[in-house]
């Protein structure tokens, strides 16, 4: 098999179903990138930084002359930690010149003390720094001062005596835990104007003096008000979960929809980073230890400066509020929970190529630039975004974009949603945080990169953005966005580049229309299922197709929607130059479906009803057609998947859930868990027909392969083959009925891909839909041995959460009354919510791990 034979076959019938499979050239371009290490710089100081100008001479207290050899650090001095001490600052207030925290040394805050520690310089943490305030009141903070933003040189792994933060460095880590609490909630119903009391879902140890933010909620009809009627106060009186406000509400904030409500974000915390106002620091992670990072602030952090001879400031590179780089491995099992990052002028949390970080509960509020985000291009994998919150977030005009070869900055984001594998971003919350140009950046947004990183992304919301989500890529993998709520943005989604494949699954669109610009790639197609689109009386179009430069293999897919509420129509479709077309199938559909009398030549809209004749739209006029679609569908989410790091599924590298099998282009590797050019896959489950019909089944393979449909061998290939398409035998199949599925394929070289395709006379050659795959259920990891105390799940009857206290890392289950897994997910020591909002009335059985009996619950 010489490499020219290795490429691929340009026949008709590949390029017609977009079967393209690519040389793999994973290995080549993980060299490439972890030579490139971003972020600008290389520096020339030390790696560390570790200096010092008076060192410890053993364990003390930090205010014992005697645990610096007789004398206390003074404003001018670097206080160095020697390896193997223990300093316990003990302190109400000093300043110093920096500190140095050498390997195996820990300094540590006073628990029962409140203290400020004050630095001019940096802070390096090659041992431990460790900050527990036992109680509420006791605040404890590490304050940055005298900075001066130009000096910054920015970029690099090595620390800069210029850029003055916190370094964590080495084996360096960082204990910091704030006392718990709620860090966020929603308001029970409306705020009126005025109102000084609002009542909270919940407010676990919130305490009068926090300062809280009140979410805006208001359409965008009421101008910009929308984006920016953020109300700040602190909290005057609390009972319960009923708060008296230090002054009353200037603006409404209405239930919408009578389902959503503003959030309230609790901004105080008794653990503090910061910087000043004059001068903001930044918090630096290149480190091979995990970091726990809970309920701390971090405030006036990531600096900014002009590069360009301008009033507008651009931000500096790998500076940012926290930054992990490069840590790599090593952050595997770090917890960010709870914490706050405030009136930053950078990046707010960021793991670059940093893996294995969990993102619980925390708030990014009155920011710039994109708050959750990585360098676009350079993997980070396994990271773990869960009920967090990005809130009034910025961008500065003019200033020079470092990811777009310094073209001007016209957007924000709240969540940059990157390169990687096996990335969750789930119950997250983006408020005035999508702002700008709609078409250059959203509230979560896909960047135009090589971007082989397909997330979990499940549950999210964006509301009173510029643009609610926005997709700008050209790319064959299938992309699920599922149960995404957006309501009163100025655009609820923007879907473009020129050609994909993602898949819209489940959720509300409330008074914001969704632009749809790419073309569909392949016959996975661009897929629009099982969504709401209201438009409150307040947009002109539910769903608008507009133009783009590349046809469409297939028709823009939209199945089973409801659109309502819209000035002019329900959808209108004006693609050109190149035709799209549009297809709804089995849809509700409120309001006129119109043919722009200037799309492009060729561009049809076909309808077929749930019942009813199925007719199309061309610039000719509207006449009947014959069915052009399944009326039988599913409701599957893909097949159970398990990777294997040799060509004989015998050596285990991970499993998932793969939405469907279209892996036409593994250019950037097959997943971090290959780590060689022999791989196999088995995956299985079942598969659900459409139409009651001989069924043929075709595989796009470069490799070897075999297929069992109802445990029927029909496909048996398993020798290597070059690429190309492979037919089964037919079998029969009875539409809506479920059958068993394996599907096993082996790799030996660098020509890889893999596509799972079916026909049937009623059916073009098409991938098989996730809608018809059903998936075996994964296995969670096991937990570890019961600890001694108890696991205490409060109350019975639940609304929008179920509060666990966990005295350990664990894990739990959801099922419904019927036995059907709704959530499943990670426990943390402390108290967890399990938030429920999404499901339906009733009976919930909640399985914790290491207690055999389940927690029956209500929703109410």
């Amino acid at each position: 098999m010489t490499n020219n034979r290795r490429h691929f076959l340009r026949n008709a019938f590949l390029t017609a179903t977009c079967l393209l499979l690519i040389p793999g050239v994973g290995a080549r371009k993980r060299a490439r990138r972890l030579g490139a290490l971003a972020c600008g710089s290389s520096g020339e100081d030390s790696v560390t930084g570790i200096t010092g100008t008076i060192t410890s001479v053993k364990s003390g207290k930090w205010s014992d002359p005697a645990t610096w050899g007789g004398k206390l650090p003074a404003a001018g001095d670097t206080p160095l930690i020697a390896t193997g001490h223990t300093i316990i600052y003990d302190m109400a207030q000093t300043t110093v010149a920096g500190i140095s925290i050498s390997a195996g040394a820990v300094l540590s805050f006073d628990n029962a003390l409140s203290a400020v520690l004050q630095t001019t310089a940096n802070v390096v943490v090659e041992g431990l720094l460790q900050m527990r305030p036992a109680t509420p009141n006791i605040i404890q903070t590490l304050r940055f001062t005298g900075i001066d933003e130009i000096r910054f040189v920015g970029g690099g792994m090595n620390v800069l005596t210029t850029d003055i933060g916190l370094w964590v460095m080495g084996a360096g880590q960082l204990d910091l835990a704030g006392s718990s609490k709620t860090s966020w909630t929603r308001v029970v119903g409306s705020i009126p104007a005025g109102a000084a009391n609002i009542t909270v879902q919940a407010a676990t140890a919130w305490r009068e003096g926090d300062e809280i933010s009140i979410t805006p909620t208001e359409p965008p009809t009421v101008g910009t008000p929308f984006t920016t009627g953020f109300e700040e106060r602190t909290i005057k009186s609390i009972a319960g979960s009923v708060i008296t406000l230090s002054s009353g509400a200037s603006r409404p904030h209405p239930m919408v929809n009578k389902l959503w409500t503003a959030e309230v974000m609790n901004l105080t915390r008794n653990v503090r980073i910061e910087g000043t106002e004059e001068g903001r620091a930044h918090l630096f992670i290149r480190s091979s230890k995990p970091q726990t990072i809970q309920y701390t602030a971090l405030r006036h952090m990531g600096p900014r400066k002009d590069r360009k001879g301008s009033a507008a400031t651009e931000l500096v590179a790998g500076r940012y509020g926290m930054h992990f780089h490069y840590s790599m491995d090593g952050s595997r099992g770090s917890l960010i929970e709870g914490n706050v990052i405030r009136d930053t002028g950078n990046h707010s949390y960021v793991p670059h190529v940093s893996h294995g970080i969990k993102f619980i509960d925390n708030i990014a509020y009155n920011i710039t630039e994109t708050a959750f985000w990585w360098d676009p291009g350079d993997p980070t994998h396994d990271v773990i975004y869960d009920h967090n919150i990005v809130a009034n977030c910025r961008f500065v005009k003019d200033s020079l974009n470092m990811n777009a070869e310094d073209a001007p900055t016209f957007s924000s984001s709240g969540f940059g949603l990157n390169t990687g594998d096996g990335n969750i971003c789930h119950n997250n919350v983006v408020v005035a945080g999508g702002e700008g140009d709609y078409a250059d950046g959203g509230a979560y947004n896909w960047e135009a990169v090589i971007n082989e990183g397909v997330w979990t992304f499940t549950n999210n919301m964006s509301h009173n953005n510029g643009n609610g989500l926005r997709v700008w890529q050209n790319s064959t993998r299938n992309h699920v966005i599922e149960d995404f709520i957006a309501y009163h943005n100025a655009v609820g989604i923007f879907h473009g580049a020129y050609a994909n494949s993602y898949t819209y699954n489940g959720g509300i669109l409330y008074g914001n229309p969704m632009q749809i610009k790419a073309a569909s790639s392949n016959s996975n197609r661009v897929r629009v299922e099982n969504i709401t689109i209201d438009g409150a009386g307040i947009i002109d179009h539910g769903i608008e197709v507009i133009h783009s430069p590349l046809p469409g293999d297939k028709p823009v897919f939209i199945r089973n929607v409801t659109i309502r509420g819209c000035k002019v129509a329900a959808l209108l479709d004006s693609a050109a130059p190149e035709v799209h077309s549009t297809d709804l199938i089995q849809c509700t559909i409120e309001g006129a479906i119109l043919l722009h009398p200037d799309a492009a030549a060729g561009e049809t809209i076909r309808v077929q009803p749930a019942s009813g004749q199925p007719y199309q739209i061309t610039k000719s006029g509207t006449g009947n057609i014959a069915p052009f679609a399944a009326t039988s569908w599913g409701t599957g989410k893909g097949l159970k998947a398990a990777y294997y790091n040799n060509n004989d599924l015998t050596t285990p590298a991970m499993t998932r859930i793969d939405s469907n099998v279209s892996f036409t282009e593994w250019s950037a590797g097959v997943h971090y868990a290959i780590t060689g050019k022999e791989y196999s896959v088995r995956w299985t489950g079942q598969i659900q027909a459409q139409f009651s019909e001989e069924h043929t089944f075709y595989l796009g393979s470069g490799g070897g392969h075999r297929l069992w449909i109802d445990d029927k061998l029909i496909l048996d290939g398993w020798v290597e083959h070059y690429p190309d398409v492979f037919k089964s035998a037919s079998i029969a199949l009875k539409a809506g009925e479920r059958y068993d599925i394996k599907l096993e394929y082996f790799n030996t070289n660098e020509t890889t891909g893999m596509g799972l395709l079916w026909t049937c006379p009623g059916l073009p050659l098409e991938y098989v839909p996730q809608s018809q795959l059903y998936a075996e259920r994964v296995a969670p990891p096991p937990p570890p041995p019961p600890p001694p105390q108890e696991t205490i799940v409060i109350g019975q009857i639940v609304s929008n959460y179920i509060e666990v206290r966990s005295p350990d890392n664990s894990f739990y289950q959801l099922f419904d009354a019927m036995g059907r897994l709704l959530k499943h997910g990670a426990l943390t020591p402390g108290t967890n919510f399990i938030y429920v909002t999404p499901f339906s009335k009733g009976a919930l059985f909640l399985k914790l791990s290491k207690i055999s009996k389940a927690y029956k619950l209500i929703k109410i």
